[in-house]
């Protein structure tokens, strides 16, 4: 059985996964389907920005949108955790 590699793993191997800024906001990257890097934040008001000021436009797959809703939920419980305390 032949091992398929996705190539935007290999390439970004830290896409999709959240950090947080000096600023304490939380951000992580994306890859859209044509493998453009595109930086994002999450400001605890349960959306998104996404960076697209190096392209004239971007191609998000279903893909890229489920991960991005997931990563807001995550992003917005880290952000209860922090503010909690």
């Amino acid at each position: 059985m032949k091992k398929h590699i996705r190539i935007e793993d290999e390439l970004f191997p830290q896409r999709n996964k959240l950090y947080k800024d000096k600023s304490d906001t939380y951000g992580t990257t994306i890859v859209d389907a044509e493998l453009d890097e595109i930086k994002c934040k999450f400001n605890y008001d349960d959306c998104v920005v996404l960076n697209t000021d190096e392209y004239g436009y971007v191609t998000l797959t279903k893909e890229n949108l489920l991960d991005l809703t997931k990563l807001i939920d995550k992003s917005t419980d880290l952000y209860d955790k922090q503010f909690a305390k």
